[in-house]
């Protein structure tokens, strides 16, 4: 945990920071499976909270597994991740390079690696100490919205540097970004 600490700290400082190069100290194996385990962290604490305020505020009648829908939960986020993935590796295949293109890669597992570590206490108040939460939701979103904002921020300044890739930078970050995320809550919605 102290190295994986270590890890998200390392790239905590470089977030803000504009740099000419890729870094120099290459990830290892053993960070990128820390990276990997930090994002399906983050599908399991989605999961968690879709399933908390879905089923057990909304809906509380039901009757099925828990563990069921929480793993249905975990594979349609993990599935949302991956998909996402694979259409940002496409594009910045076709359109930037592959310097950019890693860095991008780098601070998107960032941002959805804070999202599941600041889940985490939500989901744990949720789920165990508060019955009615009602705030819990909104606190989500807020969340979710921040990381969309960071994101969009980093897409500004590695891929479109001035101010005439704004208009280019709408277009991709709601085409990769937004539009996903939509159809990931229209799922849940209708599904669940």
């Amino acid at each position: 945990l102290s190295r994986g600490f270590d890890l998200i700290i390392h790239q905590l400082k470089g977030f803000f920071s504009e740099r000419e190069r890729n870094n120099m100290f290459v990830e290892t194996g053993s960070e990128f499976r820390y990276q990997a385990f930090l994002v399906f962290h983050t599908c399991i604490m989605i999961s968690l909270l879709v399933y908390d305020f879905r089923f057990q505020h909304l809906f509380p009648q039901y009757l099925f597994p828990s563990w069921e829908i929480i793993g249905y939960g975990i594979i349609g986020v993990a599935t949302y991740y991956s998909l996402k993935f694979l259409l940002y590796e496409f594009v910045n295949w076709v359109f930037f390079d592959k310097q950019k293109s890693g860095r991008w890669n780098e601070i998107n597992f960032l941002v959805i690696s804070l999202q599941g570590l600041i889940f985490f206490p939500l989901a744990c108040l949720s789920i165990f100490s508060i019955p009615n939460s009602q705030y819990i939701p909104y606190i989500v979103l807020f969340v979710i919205i921040l990381a969309k904002i960071l994101l969009f921020y980093k897409s500004f300044s590695i891929f479109f540097v001035n101010f005439r890739g704004l208009c280019y930078n709408i277009l991709y970050f709601c085409t990769l970004e937004t539009i996903p995320l939509l159809i990931l809550w229209k799922v849940v919605r209708d599904i669940c």
